[in-house]
């Protein structure tokens, strides 16, 4: 018997052991540390902005933080982590984690209300007449101090501000009269003044690379000087605003027919290679796109043409170049729109990218015969486009790969 209990004592040993070793590891996780959204920050007496913290791990068991200001007469921070600036100082906030005591801090500069917020020049750009004849549009888009980092832009206040001047300085410098503009009223397109617009002058903020909750400016005076730019005036919501940028900047050339050479010159091309597609009706609009192949200078057209709804082909006959969309039509550039360009077109194609020189399709007649395309038109700055197409006149049941959709080019904001 003592054998046999002896024996028992040891199984039950065992399954104990196996047992215990089987309870899981401790899965509590403890923080290895914490960060800012903000490592400096510059705010005006009587503002206000929220920090906010990350802790890691995300799983972390506790993600408790405390907030504290070291000059709590300069800049106050509460359990949210909002930041109010009180007097004319410098103040570090700091947050720390209860699990671990990590921490991390943001220096905070309070300046006067009457003093302007320094920002960095994201944008100023030439923009073109924006479809009013005759008239000069730029864009400036200013942001905080600190928010941009090369290609990198943080989330933070931004400002947009449009204005109507005088025609670039010449092809090379796309700089506007320099001086003083005031703010226009709504549909006043006159040099040296902002174009009053909530969709191209406001002040909003970036989140995650993208403006959000933008508030038009109503009221303001902006004045553009070789080093510096200074702006001063009021929301719709009645907030104040005076901000500065001074340094050196130059101003792009982001008008619609940028990449057109503005001398006149006569483009003579021949292309035996392409295809033709039918796009996707419209409005009762049946669009025909051709884009040929590239020619040994890597040269192409890409053509939308306009034909009846019931359409079956590419009818023949005298296509007039303009922007009115009906049969018998081809349609004229709009030019180019952030990273896009619009047919018809002659261009460089390099791989599945565009680029220029660009001919912008402006006025002129593109003749259609049963093995034929001939063009004779003007592009937007006058050259003469001498072109013929003698590849395939079949259209396929779907566009080239392009489509309908604007051709991509290389340029594009990065923001």
């Amino acid at each position: 018997m003592k054998k046999v209990f002896s024996f028992g004592l040891l199984i039950a040993a065992m399954v104990l052991v196996t047992f215990s070793s089987c309870k899981p590891a401790n899965t509590v996780k403890n923080v290895t540390k914490v960060r800012l959204s903000e490592q400096t920050k510059t705010i005006k007496v009587d503002e206000e902005f929220t920090l906010k913290a990350t802790v890691s791990p995300a799983d972390a068991a506790n993600k408790e933080v405390t907030w504290t200001s070291d000059k709590a007469n300069i800049a106050t921070v509460d359990n949210n982590g909002k930041v109010k600036g009180l007097a004319i100082g410098e103040a570090t906030i700091t947050v720390t984690t209860v699990d671990g005591n990590k921490t991390a801090s943001c220096k905070v500069t309070v300046i006067d209300k009457n003093q302007a917020t320094e920002t960095d020049l994201y944008l100023f750009a030439y923009r073109g007449n924006l479809g009013v004849d005759g008239k000069h549009f730029y864009s400036i888009m200013l942001m905080d101090k600190g928010m941009i980092n090369g290609n990198d832009v943080k989330d933070g206040p931004v400002y947009s501000i449009f204005i109507c001047s005088d025609a670039p300085k010449s092809d090379t410098d796309f700089s506007p009269r320099m001086g003083t503009y005031k703010m226009g009223e709504d549909g006043q397109f006159e040099p040296m003044f902002i174009v009053k617009n909530d969709k191209f002058t406001y002040a909003g903020k970036v989140v995650s690379k993208k403006i959000t909750d933008p508030s038009p400016f109503v009221e303001g005076e902006l004045v553009v000087e070789a080093n510096k730019i200074t702006f001063k005036g009021k929301d719709a919501a009645d907030k104040e605003y005076k901000i500065a940028f001074a340094g050196t900047y130059e101003v792009k050339d982001l008008s619609p027919f940028t990449g057109e050479p503005k001398k006149p010159t006569t483009i003579k091309k021949e292309w035996n290679s392409g295809q033709l597609g039918f796009g996707k009706v419209s409005n009762n609009i049946k669009p025909i796109i051709l884009e040929t192949g590239a020619d040994a200078e890597s040269m192409i057209a890409y053509v939308q043409f306009i034909v009846a709804s019931d359409a079956t082909k590419l009818t023949e006959g005298t296509y007039n170049v303009n922007d009115k969309q009906e049969a018998m039509t081809v349609m004229k550039s709009k030019g180019q729109s952030g990273s896009n360009v619009y047919p018809s077109i002659v261009c460089k194609l390099n791989g599945n990218y565009v680029e220029a020189p660009y001919y912008y399709f402006d006025n002129g007649t593109v003749t259609v015969t049963a093995t034929d395309i001939t063009f004779n038109v003007k592009s937007h700055f006058g050259s003469t486009l001498d072109l013929k197409y003698t590849g395939p006149m079949n259209v396929k049941s779907g566009a080239p790969k392009r489509t309908m959709a604007p051709i991509k080019t290389r340029k594009a904001l990065k923001f």
